[in-house]
């Protein structure tokens, strides 16, 4: 083996070295940032809206958004963003009928009469 492929095979070994080291730092750095994130079971956004909003941001390759096995996390920035941009829930259509009275109200009603 020549000088020069000995040089270079040293060089891949350091090099293999400072990566896997550089991996062990990346996935303990991922398992401590995971506290300050919100997973899709504390989201103010449901599970469904969480997961469905974690994936978007994964797949565009944006930040603030992993998914750790079957957990979903959002920075809490990110869940702000989200909370920003969803549209607001509509109201079902027969929310806004009137409702039945019942016997409190009809009781109320009769309180407020004797009372002037």
């Amino acid at each position: 083996m020549s000088a020069l492929a000995q040089v270079l095979e040293a060089q891949a070994v350091a090099l293999e070295t400072q990566a896997a080291a550089l991996r062990a730092l990346a996935r303990s750095q991922a398992r401590t940032d995971l506290t300050d994130m919100v997973d899709q079971h504390k989201s103010p956004l449901g599970n469904r809206r969480h997961c469905a909003a974690v994936q978007r941001l994964v797949a565009a390759g944006k930040p603030g958004a992993c998914i750790v096995g079957r957990k979903h996390f959002l920075t809490p920035e990110a869940l702000q963003a989200e909370l920003a941009s969803a549209p607001k829930r509509q109201r079902a259509a027969n929310d806004t009928l009137p409702r039945k009275p019942t016997a409190v109200d009809a009781l109320d009603r009769n309180l407020a009469l004797l009372a002037g």
